[in-house]
């Protein structure tokens, strides 16, 4: 699918809405890996996954909503303990 602005170095649409008053996008991160706040070791190791909304701005006046699909990593470093951590994102608050 396509990139999506601010975000194009990070996110991919994954679904676009539009309805009279409002227009829905959801959109997921396009790395294969998060890194642990902990240790800052990468993890391909995928615990779950979860929807999280990240802006609600009018454009056009529709509102717009934007829900990023979050994945929780498992950190495979046993030193470490943080045993599980969301991901973040590039340029995402």
């Amino acid at each position: 699918m396509m990139s999506i602005l601010a975000w194009q170095d990070a996110l991919e649409l994954e679904e676009l809405t539009m309805e009279v008053h409002a227009i829905d996008l959801k959109v997921k991160s396009i790395n294969s890996t998060g890194q642990c706040p902990l240790c800052k070791q990468l993890s391909s190791c995928i615990h779950s996954q979860y929807r999280r909304k990240i802006a609600d701005l009018p454009w056009a006046l529709k509102s717009m909503n934007v829900s990023l699909a979050v994945r929780r990593f498992r950190c495979q470093n046993p030193q470490c303990s943080q045993k599980i951590f969301s991901e973040r994102p590039r340029g995402v608050h």
